[in-house]
């Protein structure tokens, strides 16, 4: 991680978002801009989070652990989302493990000085329900279509998401963890689909959409958005 108090970045970070016409005093709060890189944990499940952060470039990805032992992704947070919203409301530790998917850039808050500031303050209140708001829905359609969809067609719609000039080349660890399902049957389906016809191995970890149409079919009812 690398945190920086200079003003010019900041300023550009809080101009990309749009974060001044919802926020205009942000200042008030010295943020502070931090990069987190792939793989980095901005946060541990159940540890004490201390800052706000508001996402401004990349995406951080929450998972929870699993009592077998693995864990199930259960949401992202891309530019102008919130990470720690929900604790510092709730006032406990962080609910799940927080981290960096690709570089991802975040103004910092720190609770330690302005948490009463940001509890009383209308205009945060309102970012952070809005952000609530978003999350609650986001999560709801995903548990949905991971309890009553079966995993080809989830991982169609997935895949037509994902997709770049016909090839898919996400990573697909992080897939499983999204979809709910063990790395090993996720690699199962997708064999099962490169058999069929559907797909084409592109190398490792990348997949040649081969019939998207018979993709779109199969995907059918299933609402994904870009990974």
């Amino acid at each position: 991680m690398q945190c920086t108090r200079d003003q010019k970045e900041i300023q550009a970070q809080i101009a990309r978002i749009g974060l001044r016409a919802q926020l205009p005093h942000i200042d008030s709060y010295q943020p502070v801009l931090c990069t987190f890189y792939r793989g980095e944990v901005v946060c541990g499940q159940q540890q004490p989070l201390p800052y706000l952060y508001i996402v401004t470039l990349g995406q951080l990805m929450g998972s929870i652990a699993a009592p077998s032992g693995g864990a199930v992704s259960y949401l992202s947070c891309g530019p102008g989302d919130m990470a720690g919203e929900l604790e510092l409301i709730g006032g406990g530790c962080c609910m799940a493990q927080m981290q960096a998917t690709c570089r991802t850039r975040c103004l910092r808050i720190d609770l330690g000085v302005y948490r009463d500031t940001v509890r009383q303050d209308p205009a945060m209140l309102r970012l952070i329900c809005q952000n609530l708001a978003h999350k609650l829905a986001a999560t709801a359609q995903s548990s949905t279509q991971n309890l009553l969809l079966p995993l080809p067609q989830r991982l169609a719609g997935k895949l037509l998401a994902g997709q770049k000039d016909g090839i898919y080349c996400q990573n697909l660890s992080r897939l499983a963890l999204i979809m709910g399902v063990s790395y090993r049957h996720l690699l199962r389906c997708l064999s099962q689909m490169v058999e069929r016809g559907l797909l084409q191995r592109a190398g490792r970890g990348r997949f040649l959409l081969v019939d998207p149409d018979a993709l779109r079919r199969l995907a059918d009812g299933v609402r994904s958005r870009q990974l």
